[in-house]
């Protein structure tokens, strides 16, 4: 069919978003609409993934590294799931994330969307404490420049993250490069939540504030 590319959409998507250079195929398929004129930047209609991104998620390094070389995008950000950078940390690969960042991905790169955040985020809340690489992902990530206080993201803050589910010994990690400890977390009250609000006991959130004794709480809930 690629003999007559004047009369084929190369990059014509599916019902469900996909085009020919979106699929999981193998690699010697992958190139042929790609060496044919398929655009490689394409992002599919769901979610707003590239190719590159697919890569990076299904950890298929090999694509990945012939995507790079004829130039693809390296931070185009999906608005669903981000840059190809945050998709390679939902594999927990680290030979992606040095992949990617060896092609300048941006290990600050903002992701807009209300759960991801930057990469260390990303990494933080994708895996556990149970995943053996995630210390050793976090720790080249802040080698190569990862901010430990950037803001964005489900947490807001990268220590706040890192508190959700990893172990004391990585966050006295990130402490120890940076991170503070006195940041709160606006979530709730940024996305509309009413302070004053109270529950079917009749307290606010001032009352649950004063509980523990602790008066930086009961500010902040004023």
């Amino acid at each position: 069919m690629l003999e007559f590319p004047s009369k084929i959409d190369l990059d014509k998507q599916n019902s469900e978003g996909s085009s020919a250079v979106h699929p999981n195929i193998p690699l010697t398929n992958f190139k042929s609409p790609v060496n044919a004129g398929a655009k490689l930047e394409i992002q599919d209609t769901v979610a707003g993934d590239t190719p590159l991104a697919n890569a990076a998620y299904n950890n298929q390094l090999e694509y990945a590294e012939y995507l790079l070389k004829l130039g693809a995008n390296i931070n185009l950000v999906s608005p669903c799931y981000c840059a190809p950078l945050h998709q390679a940390h939902l594999a927990c690969s680290l030979s992606m994330l040095m992949l990617l960042i060896k092609h300048w991905a941006d290990p600050n790169c903002p992701c807009e969307d209300a759960v991801t955040g930057a990469p260390l985020q990303a990494e933080l809340t994708a895996h556990d404490a149970k995943n053996s690489r995630v210390d050793e992902i976090v720790d080249y990530l802040i080698a190569k420049g990862a901010d430990v206080t950037a803001e964005g993201g489900l947490f807001r803050f990268t220590i706040n993250a890192a508190a959700f589910q990893e172990t004391p010994t990585l966050i006295s990690r990130l402490v120890n490069n940076g991170a503070t400890i006195d940041v709160m977390d606006q979530t709730i009250v940024d996305l509309g939540g009413d302070i004053n609000s109270w529950d079917e006991m009749g307290r606010t959130a001032a009352h649950w504030a004063s509980q523990p004794g602790r008066s930086q709480h009961l500010r902040s809930s004023r």
